[in-house]
């Protein structure tokens, strides 16, 4: 699928995109914690947290991003050039190959479904947060030997709806195209179509039934992009 060819002026005056370091997490968690402060699925899972246990919840997911050891993973933030405020994040990973030691951990991961052990975090939205996400996007069609993958897209309350997300998105493509490779993202439903708006393509819809908690079904979303001409 070809990308739309009218592309909006990427809001570079007054912000900036950079590569986030391990400096940042503070700041990146603490964006993470309101960014989803909306989000139907989210917020029973943490609605029984303390604010000190949804911060290391997010914590818990981000910081390992950073590891010496997470090979082929970068981050981005977008900073409000006056204030150095960060008011939006990506995270970026490359194709690689796994030894079979990594194989047979990853798996065994996946199998032991074990949570963060933070005091009031909803087992059953979390178990599809943190595993079922990643499990069916595999199923839609991932290979992460072959295929860019995105995770955590998030933009600050106050300055979303100003093409910073959009911005973030390109960023990556760009990437993605230099090497000639699909990119696969898992979506929640508020972010769906600022991904179909830069070339991705819905191939795969993940439901869990929200009964429990007296809500509708939750939908959310795999897309994939093909890598576009340079």
């Amino acid at each position: 699928m070809a990308e739309p060819t009218a592309q909006k002026e990427e809001p570079t005056e007054e912000f900036a995109l950079l590569e986030a370091t391990a400096n940042d997490i503070e700041d990146i968690c603490n964006l993470a914690v309101l960014a989803h402060a909306d989000d139907e699925l989210y917020k029973p899972m943490v609605r029984d947290m303390s604010a000190r246990g949804e911060y290391k919840l997010w914590e818990y997911h981000i910081a390992p991003r950073f590891d010496q050891d997470a090979i082929g993973e970068k981050s981005f933030k977008i900073v409000q050039i006056a204030t150095g405020k960060l008011v939006g994040y990506t995270q970026l990973a490359w194709p690689r190959s796994r030894t079979e030691e990594e194989k047979k951990d990853w798996d065994t991961m996946l199998k032991a479904r074990e949570l963060p052990p933070i005091a009031g975090l909803d087992p059953y939205i979390a178990e599809f947060y943190c595993f079922r996400q990643t499990e069916f996007q595999i199923e839609s069609g991932a290979d992460e030997e072959e295929h860019f993958t995105r995770h955590g897209t998030f933009v600050h309350p106050e300055f979303q709806r100003r093409g910073l997300g959009t911005w973030l998105c390109r960023h990556c493509n760009e990437i993605a195209d230099t090497y000639g490779a699909a990119m696969y993202v898992s979506a929640r439903p508020a972010s769906k179509k600022m991904f179909q708006n830069v070339g991705f393509e819905v191939v795969g819809e993940l439901k869990l039934d929200m009964s429990r908690y007296g809500l509708d079904e939750d939908v959310s979303h795999v897309l994939k992009r093909d890598p576009q001409p340079q």
